[in-house]
């Protein structure tokens, strides 16, 4: 081997050395698995609560909008029976 180059051998062993150190107990993998679960959870519901939030205030404005124009309809027809009673 030339003088300088790394033997790849070498650095795969290194590299599943390393890798082997860094492997969780079976109680702490489980633990890490289902402390990842509960912040998946957390973080849909966030999701879905700000979706919902969302849904609802696009509705307000959309039914907001049809009870105004609904109001304004109502007002001019009694103007038309409060012309046609005069």
């Amino acid at each position: 081997m030339r003088r300088g180059a790394v033997d790849p051998e070498a650095q795969i062993d290194a590299l599943i050395a390393k890798r082997a150190t860094q492997i969780p107990a079976d109680g702490e993998r489980e633990e890490l698995w289902a402390e990842s679960v509960l912040r998946y959870h957390r973080e849909r519901t966030v999701d879905f609560t700000q979706a919902w939030i969302h849904y609802h205030r696009r509705l307000h404005r959309t039914h907001q909008g049809l009870a105004d124009e609904h109001y304004d309809c109502a007002v001019f027809l009694e103007g038309l029976l409060v012309e046609r009673s005069a």
